[in-house]
């Protein structure tokens, strides 16, 4: 609702923020909210309890800001997807078309060795 950094707030504090900004936005859109996106998204703005906490909302997923992909077979857990972080304007919109391609780079090869 206030879009705090959830890992600073007492567990209740953080579900009140998780429910009710729910039930704001439900109530503004007229619409069911169904996924939640932790604030800010870090690894340090948000706990397993979080986790914990939007699957007993009833959301059924949520994103942080964390690098990764989502794997196949259920490996991924809902509740702490991972997702682009995204800044337009420190990123081109034309970067951002290659990363929604789907196309992988090749590993980075160091460019000398430590002999």
């Amino acid at each position: 609702m206030n879009y705090p950094v959830l890992a600073n707030l007492k567990d209740a504090a953080a579900w009140r923020e998780m429910t009710m900004g729910r039930a704001v936005g439900e109530a503004a859109l007229h619409r069911e909210i169904r996924h939640f996106a932790y604030p800010f998204g870090d690894r340090d703005s948000w706990r397993r309890a979080h986790r914990v906490m939007a699957e007993e909302a009833g959301f059924a997923s949520a994103v942080s800001t964390i690098s990764g992909i989502v794997e196949a077979a259920g490996r991924t857990n809902l509740h702490a997807l991972p997702r682009i972080d995204w800044d337009g304007r420190l990123q081109s919109l034309r970067a951002m078309r290659v990363l929604l391609s789907g196309a992988t780079f090749a590993p980075v090869k160091p460019t000398r060795s430590d002999v």
